[in-house]
């Protein structure tokens, strides 16, 4: 989930199971030092996505996770439905998994590519809604 503010000034954060928020600062916070083994995001949350201008600083998760060390990043720029949200997170896992029976690697702009597809079959904007953070050439390995 991510919360704006009236005055312009961009909160972002994450709800947890447990209900707490997790956000932006408390995130780098946890993080002594970056990430050693750059591990992969997939946020499947409203609005995560998005990143925003403040003061010339640009803010955002993604942006975060990158900066925090993250090879890459995905969440989706709108507000999203539970039924799509789960639906395409099921399609880029399998898409994922399919892709890497078949090769021994795989871009993540081919899974989100296979992924999107599903926009088509399906009509839900949903499909649409997910950005990718980091490399485009980034390459998942079996």
């Amino acid at each position: 989930m991510v919360k704006e503010s009236l005055e312009g000034i961009h909160e972002y954060f994450i709800r947890l199971e447990n209900g707490k928020e997790l956000d932006l600062d408390t995130w780098e916070g946890l993080l002594p030092g970056r990430f050693q083994t750059h591990p992969f995001f997939f946020f499947n949350a409203c609005k995560v996505g998005q990143s925003h201008r403040v003061a010339n600083i640009v803010d955002g998760w993604g942006i975060t996770m990158i900066e925090t060390g993250a090879s890459g990043y995905i969440g989706p720029l709108w507000p999203i439905g539970d039924k799509g949200a789960a639906d395409f997170g099921i399609h880029l896992y399998n898409s994922l998994y399919e892709e890497l029976e078949k090769n021994s690697t795989v871009t993540v702009s081919d899974i989100l590519r296979k992924t999107r597809e599903r926009f088509r079959e399906t009509g839900d904007p949903t499909y649409l809604s997910y950005i990718f953070y980091g490399d485009p050439n980034f390459r998942f390995v079996r």
